[in-house]
């Protein structure tokens, strides 16, 4: 939900959600019809992701001075050198971007075949490729990447008793310029990838500026943890001043 407060985002969120449900198979958010009041968390585990090396020097550095005001107001934050636990969790995700990529391939082969035969030539090269990786793979291939999903679902279910949420940051630097030919034409997913994959509600704080362009904070909880994560997220938002950087 994209919203200019984290009391609209809640808001339109549970509108939705009493209107539509969840998604086929899902019952919706467990969540009370008010916005959750801030609360300051008493441990943050930092989630890097496999994007962690794509950072610039700028975003790097913008987001060790949130983490730092953080320290400053009490909060502990536990990084993967200092935790079995956490380590073991970037460890199952290390490979969640083609998990999460094969996922959407094999489940949206048939709607892309039937596109594909009533439009034919009408897709995008960028969907045909996203087809053609749904064909390629069998059905063992996909049981597999369930099998690893289920891993990570589990890997973040042991962090529950360590942290009050996961914080890392919502994209590996500003948005870049639009460029359609690129694979990525509107920037790298990759700190997205985990709580799509895994289930997990996030929300994005817009708290840095890198060059003049935002860049978000991300909190990321447990399944079934929006209003926690909610909660978190607005207590960041009006208790930690935006960084600026580059």
């Amino acid at each position: 939900m994209h919203a200019g407060s984290p009391i609209d985002m809640w808001h339109v969120t549970m509108a939705i959600a009493q209107r539509a449900g969840g998604d086929p198979g899902h019952p919706a958010v467990f969540c009370p019809m008010d916005a959750p009041e801030p609360i300051k968390p008493q441990q943050l585990v930092v989630m890097e992701t496999d994007g962690w090396t794509q950072l610039d020097a700028a975003t790097l550095e913008a987001f060790e001075r949130v983490l730092e005001a953080l320290r400053g107001q009490g909060v502990t934050i536990i990084r993967r050198g200092g935790s079995t636990a956490v380590e073991s969790f970037e460890r199952g995700i290390a490979t969640i971007r083609a998990v999460n990529s094969d996922l959407c391939a094999f489940e949206n082969r048939a709607a892309f075949e039937n596109l594909v035969e009533q439009h034919p030539g009408k897709l995008s090269a960028r969907t045909m490729k996203v087809l053609e990786r749904g064909r390629a793979m069998s059905l063992e291939d996909y049981r597999q990447r369930l099998r690893e999903r289920e891993e990570g679902r589990q890997r973040l279910l042991a962090l529950a008793p360590l942290c009050d949420g996961l914080i890392s940051l919502s994209s590996p630097g500003p948005a870049p310029i639009h460029d359609d030919s690129s694979a990525r034409p509107t920037g790298d997913a990759i700190f997205n990838y985990p709580s799509s994959t895994l289930g997990a509600p996030a929300v994005t704080v817009p708290l840095i500026g890198v060059s003049g362009m935002p860049v978000g904070v991300q909190i990321m909880g447990q399944l079934n943890g929006d209003a926690r994560v909610a909660a978190i997220a607005r207590w960041l938002g009006a208790n930690v001043a935006p960084v600026q950087a580059g």
